[in-house]
Parts: C-alpha cells; structure tokens; sequence
C-alpha cells in the first residue's frame, strides 16, 4: 500500500465529476434541476460509493486506489461523510495545490494504491 500522487488523484476526480453530472442530469429529468440537487447527488456519490463499495468511487475502481483511516483500516461512515462534505469547501482545491489534502487531513483518510 503506498500513498497517491497527484496525478491519479486528477484522473479520480475527472471521472468522479463526470458520472456525478451525468447522474444530476439523470434526476433533474424527474426534478428541477437546482444547486441544491447537484450538492445532494455530490455528497451522495462519495459518502455511498466510498462507505459500501470499499473506499472506492468509479473513478478510484479504474485507477486502482481506496480510501483507508489513517490506522490502515476502513474508516467510520463518519469519516467518510466528512470527508464528502468537505470536498465541498473551496479551499480544498487550494490545499490540493499547496501539497496537502484539506478533506483527508481532516477528515483523518487517505488515499492509497491497492494491487
């Protein structure tokens, strides 16, 4: 298990954006389409994808990563609901750029390789 780089985290979150939009067109089919339903969708994704589906999301299947507690084992729906909502905050993406991880650190998660 070793942490991610930079770049895998670009290709998670590339396809991570592109299914949630597709999955916000999809419902706004049956409801208006509102900000409020594109952040409902958002949180969902992460929190459902990353508490059932062994810390992964579909772009953390294709390139072969997971989400783990700092312990090294599978983190708290807790965890994983804070780390979905803090993706949220606009200085995550500035944490990102300064080489931290505003929603792992925080959250108490991190991103590892799995074989």
């Amino acid at each position: 298990m070793s942490d991610i780089n930079k770049g895998a985290r670009i290709i998670n979150h590339t396809i991570d954006y592109m299914v949630i939009i597709c999955i916000t067109i999809f419902f706004s089919i049956f409801f208006y389409p509102t900000q409020f339903l594109y952040l409902v969708v958002y949180i969902s994704y992460y929190f459902f994808l990353e508490s059932f589906n062994n810390g992964q999301t579909l772009g953390k299947l294709i390139t072969k990563t997971k989400v783990i507690g700092l312990n090294n084992k599978k983190p708290s729906s807790l965890r994983i609901f804070w780390r979905s909502v803090l993706r949220l905050n606009p200085f995550d993406i500035l944490s990102f750029l300064c080489g931290q991880n505003g929603h792992d650190s925080i959250s108490r998660t991190k991103l590892i390789s799995v074989k």
